[in-house]
């Protein structure tokens, strides 16, 4: 994977999910956390307001810039070859995205277990 970090296949194939450390920078992060905050806060979640923090929100994922370099960065488009194989990602039934589509996020706070 060059100079990506290592995916665990084996994690991936037992838990059904891998983390991709370092995938995109801090800033890109921090735009896109400020976006799902403006997304949250349209369903009354205030981030400075723990009270308002519901165990599950739905929101819609957030399009623009922020999301579009996150969610094709060459560490995901590495993780994706190696989780899937090589040149896979581009075929018919699974064309690159530049957003991703409705997520929920779970806001920590008191109900949460």
């Amino acid at each position: 994977m060059g100079d990506h970090t290592p995916i665990d296949v084996a994690g991936f194939e037992r838990d059904g999910y891998v983390a991709v450390r370092g995938a995109f920078d801090a800033a890109t992060a921090a735009a896109c956390r400020e976006m799902i905050w403006d997304g949250l806060a349209e369903q009354s979640v205030r981030r400075g307001a723990p009270a308002t923090w519901r165990p599950c929100v739905q929101i819609n994922c957030p399009e623009g810039e922020p999301f579009a370099a996150a969610g094709t960065s060459p560490a995901l488009e590495a993780a994706y070859d190696v989780l899937i194989g090589p040149g896979r990602r581009s075929w018919p039934a699974w064309p690159p995205r530049t957003e991703a589509g409705p997520a929920n996020r779970v806001v920590p706070g008191p109900a949460t277990p």
